[in-house]
């Protein structure tokens, strides 16, 4: 269902495009605005906020989406190399569980 949503509707594929991306943009929104903040407002200067915000957020979308290919993805890579993953400990009990037949108690 999900892919045929996104797959013809162009907002809904940027829309999870930039999803997919939030965490890394919200790591970098602090930084970058508290960067751009101040010459930002004085390049600016009569433009209007609404202006001053839409760029704001674009530029987080872009340095955010950035990170996350240049180092997050790469690091991330790194990690599946170097700790493979093992399954859950959980996992593989709530599966043996699952196989055990259930006592079923008729209380007629």
């Amino acid at each position: 269902l999900y892919t045929k949503i996104t797959s013809r509707n162009y907002p809904m594929r940027l829309m999870a495009y930039i999803g997919f991306f939030s965490y890394s943009i919200y790591l970098v929104h602090f930084p970058v605005g508290a960067w751009l903040f101040s010459p930002m407002s004085r390049w600016l200067g009569g433009l209007t906020w609404g202006f001053g915000m839409l760029l704001c957020i674009t530029l987080h979308c872009i340095v955010g989406i950035a990170f996350a290919k240049l180092i997050e993805m790469p690091m991330l890579r790194v990690r599946d190399v170097l700790f493979p993953s093992q399954g859950s400990a959980l996992g593989t009990r709530y599966e043996e569980e699952q196989d055990t037949p259930t006592k079923v108690h008729n209380s007629t």
